[in-house]
C-alpha cells in the first residue's frame, strides 16, 4: 500500500487522501492487529473454528497496555495466517477493524453511537510501505477520507469497536478492576476471557454476529454493574490506530 498525499494529524472526514494498495503484503507482516471479540466472531464464522481454537492457534494473548485487560491479537510474526503465497487476504470480506481502516487511524467518541456521528475524524498512519515497483501499477485514488471508510464496509465493526472501547475504559478507570486483590483480578480476567473470546457467538450474518456481541456487553456489564455510558463524562478519544 502506498499513500501519495499525506495529511494533519486529525481532521474532519470530509478531508481527502491520495492512496492505492500495491498489494506488498508487508501490513500483514508483523503488525499489531488487537481484535474485538465481533473482529473475532467473524474470523470464526469465515474458518468455522470455534472462538476458544481460533484464539489458542491464531492469535497472541495479552495484557491490554492502557487497560490490563485480557486482549488478543492476531498472530502476524512471521505473517499473519490468512496471507496467503501472493500476498492476499484469505479473509478479506471478514477482516477485523485494523485491516478494514488501513491506512486510516479512527478517532471514535466512545459515548456517541452510531456510524455517521462517532466517526467524525480521521488520522493517516505512518507510511510502512515500501516504494512502489515502477511500471504495472494502478494510479492512486483521490477519495475523502469518510468515504474511504465507507466503501471498506467499516460500519459495524467501527459500532463494535465503540461498544468494546467503552466497556474496557469503564472497567479499567471507572470502576473497581484496578482496586482488586490479584486471585480477584485473576478471576475476573479468565471470566472476561471466556465471555468475550472464547466462548463468543459467531453466526454467519455480518448484523447478527453485531447483535450478539452489543447484547453480550451489556449483560456483562449489568451483571458486574459497571457504570454505563451515560453516567460517565466523556473520556479521551480512542483510537484503532
Amino acid at each position: 500500500m502506498t499513500i501519495v498525499a499525506a495529511a494533519p494529524a486529525s481532521f474532519a472526514g470530509s478531508r481527502t487522501a491520495a492512496f492505492t494498495c500495491h498489494g506488498c503484503g508487508d501490513c500483514c507482516k508483523g503488525s499489531a492487529i488487537l481484535l474485538s471479540p465481533f473482529d473475532l466472531a467473524r474470523l470464526a464464522a469465515l474458518t468455522k473454528e470455534s472462538p476458544r481454537s481460533f484464539v489458542r492457534e491464531r492469535c497472541v494473548v495479552l495484557k491490554h497496555p492502557l487497560t490490563s485487560l485480557p486482549a488478543v491479537m492476531l498472530e502476524t510474526v512471521p505473517q499473519c495466517t490468512f496471507l496467503d503465497d501472493a500476498n492476499r487476504c484469505t479473509a478479506y470480506n471478514h477482516r477485523p477493524l485494523v485491516c478494514r481502516s488501513y491506512p486510516l487511524g479512527i478517532f471514535t467518541d466512545l459515548n456517541e453511537p452510531g456510524w455517521r456521528p462517532a466517526l467524525s475524524r480521521f488520522t493517516i498512519r505512518a507510511n510502512p510501505c515500501p516504494p512502489p515497483n515502477p511500471g504495472g501499477h494502478p494510479l492512486p485514488m483521490v477519495n475523502t477520507l469518510h468515504a474511504m471508510a465507507t466503501s471498506a464496509g467499516m460500519e459495524p465493526y467501527a459500532e463494535a469497536y465503540r461498544t468494546w472501547a467503552r466497556l474496557t475504559e469503564d472497567i479499567a478507570n471507572n470502576w473497581r478492576y484496578a482496586e482488586m486483590e490479584h486471585e480477584e483480578a485473576q478471576a475476573f480476567d479468565a471470566e472476561f476471557r471466556r465471555t468475550f473470546f472464547d466462548e463468543v457467538d459467531h453466526p454467519e450474518g455480518e448484523r447478527e454476529a453485531l447483535g450478539a456481541f452489543l447484547k453480550r456487553a451489556s449483560a456483562f456489564r449489568a451483571r458486574h454493574r459497571i457504570p454505563a455510558a451515560g453516567e460517565l463524562s466523556t473520556p479521551p478519544a480512542a483510537t484503532t490506530g
